[in-house]
């Protein structure tokens, strides 16, 4: 069986584990990533996109430090999408669906007191917009209706993969047979991974499948319960009359009512519709979602005729470092055996704080680059794609 020997496998070609693969290159590692499908298959093309500045996790009931932890991660996305550079990868060819992201209210008064009180404590840089710089799709919105934007951009997640794979010096390639995988931690220093026909022997693997680190932490009989699941209700809504990015608010303000991000799904503008709906939506049917989806439409954009829209529906987990049920303040990076370490990013924006953790708590192990090469057996296999768009 043919063997190759290098410093580190990812298992998981996601925003994380890309993201992840260009930070240990930088860092001298001789590392690669193995995908089992396609790139960004389960939550990162799940995802609607946005760069959360700190906005939404401002919002009462939310945590500050997830506040000061994504905004800290927004000028490391800025650099990257400016043209990358050190450490951080060229995303300057990314398609960017909207620069801004909106916050508007509904024309209750409940509404228009949550608006002033986010736009009080927010300090992502959210202002009111006049009604001349609102977009078409409030043209004729009521009286009452006030609308705000922050600098949080929202990206094209195919576009997104497609970039950080460009990055990958050639290093990301398709697991042969991921039914066939085996991990075996053999000790601090040695983790052997059985695939297909081939054997790589890494100092360290590193996970960053999403959902499926579960049952790879299972599978090398790690440690369990590093891992929790909440679900998630997804709804696209397909011949959206206008372009629509940012969030409903509502008077209780722990998260908003709505949650839209505007995509092109075979030659239609589409919505797709998260927050509080997803939710909240888990556990009902896609009839059920639908109907839901529709009433909290005409609560937050009473003034448009959306009786042309066609809707489908899929459900995801978010996949997070296990934390009592509650997400995570922060991205979380564990240790599942001896050799083996989890990553879960628990928002997009986080990404590149995920990265860091890995490459830290790989030196702190005493694991560092060392140069080998011996990759001809995995450098054999074949690319994989992008996973097809949802939205």
């Amino acid at each position: 069986m043919p063997e190759a020997r290098c410093d580190i496998v990812i298992l998981g070609g996601g925003v994380c584990g890309l993201w992840t693969l260009h930070t240990l290159l930088h860092a001298g590692y001789d590392a690669w990533l193995l995908e089992r499908s396609a790139l960004g298959d389960g939550q990162t093309i799940a995802s609607q996109g946005i760069l959360h500045a700190g906005a939404k996790y401002r919002l009462p009931g939310n945590a500050v430090d997830a506040s000061r932890t994504v905004a800290q991660s927004q000028s490391i996305w800025n650099q990257a999408l400016s043209g990358g550079g050190q450490a951080v990868p060229d995303l300057s060819d990314v398609r960017i669906i909207d620069r801004r992201t909106l916050l508007w209210t509904t024309p209750s008064i409940g509404s228009r007191i949550a608006a002033r009180g986010a736009a009080g404590i927010l300090r992502s840089g959210v202002r009111k917009l006049d009604p001349g710089e609102q977009p078409a799709v409030f043209r004729d919105a009521p009286p009452g209706v006030e609308v705000y934007a922050t600098d949080e951009y929202v990206l094209d997640p195919p576009s997104l993969l497609e970039q950080l794979a460009a990055n990958a010096d050639g290093r990301v390639r398709l697991l042969p047979d991921p039914t066939d995988l085996h991990i075996a931690a053999q000790s601090a220093d040695a983790v052997e991974i059985q695939t297909g026909s081939i054997t790589i022997k890494p100092a360290a693997v590193v996970l960053a499948a999403g959902e499926g680190n579960e049952s790879l932490i299972a599978l090398l009989g790690g440690q369990p319960g590093l891992m929790q699941r909440r679900p998630l209700h997804q709804t696209v809504a397909i011949g959206a009359p206008f372009d629509l990015n940012g969030h409903c608010l509502k008077l209780s303000l722990d998260k908003p009512a709505l949650t839209v991000t505007t995509g092109n799904l075979n030659g239609e503008r589409t919505w797709y519709l998260g927050g509080g709906p997803a939710e909240d939506g888990a556990d009902r049917t896609p009839e059920a979602q639908i109907e839901s989806a529709q009433a909290v439409l005409r609560r937050c954009l009473p003034w448009l005729d959306l009786s042309g829209l066609r809707f489908k529906t899929f459900t995801i987990d978010r996949a997070e470092g296990a934390n009592n049920g509650k997400r995570p303040n922060d991205a979380v990076a564990r240790w599942a055996a001896p050799g083996v370490l989890a990553l879960w990013p628990t928002k997009l924006v986080l990404a590149p704080r995920a990265a860091d953790m890995a490459l830290e708590a790989l030196r702190d192990r005493g694991i560092t680059p060392t140069g080998k090469q011996g990759n001809e057996p995995i450098e054999a296999l074949p690319s994989p794609g992008v996973a097809e768009r949802l939205w």
